[in-house]
């Protein structure tokens, strides 16, 4: 299976591209005209590529919930996430860490509802925390800023005393 990214001459905005490129996670580089004309086998590939479930663990550590996220974090999971948060959202939980740990894609969804779950947290005067991120999820939040949004970290014990600060 190769990976397709749309070329710089047919780009509006290359970030994302050129930063898959330069990581070395493109197999073909094509035109926008050519990736049209790919494209019903490119749905084809990820639609066989979401059949793994991402799985959420909710547990408390030193008073603060943990929500375990293992698999891929994509938009057919955004309903499973966004489920998990506002339970936790509606209990009043002041810190929430997301353990990314176990996360073995993320995609442009993911990084939305992350984004949002960082607006309406912020807005209840709540927190939020990413930790364990690593490999190529970690530097795919790297080139989407999350850290602007929600502050991240090597392990839970940095979060939540980064929390007590």
């Amino acid at each position: 299976m190769d990976t397709i990214a749309q070329d710089e001459a047919s780009c509006v905005v290359f970030g994302m591209p050129k930063e898959a490129i330069k990581l070395g996670g493109v197999d073909t580089v094509v035109c926008s005209k050519r990736l049209r004309a790919l494209s019903s086998r490119v749905c084809l590939i990820i639609h066989d590529s979401l059949e793994v479930v991402m799985q959420i663990v909710h547990r408390v550590y030193r008073n603060s919930d943990v929500l375990d996220i293992a698999g891929p974090f994509h938009f057919t999971s955004r309903k499973e996430f966004s489920a998990a948060l506002e339970k936790l959202k509606q209990a009043g939980t002041a810190h929430v860490v997301f353990n990314f740990k176990e996360i073995t894609f993320v995609d442009s969804a993911a990084i939305g509802l992350l984004a949002l779950a960082a607006q309406q947290f912020k807005s209840l005067d709540r927190r939020l925390s990413i930790v364990g991120a690593q490999g190529t999820v970690k530097q795919v939040l790297d080139l989407a800023h999350i850290d602007h949004m929600i502050p991240t970290f090597p392990t839970e014990d940095a979060a939540i005393n980064a929390k007590a600060a």
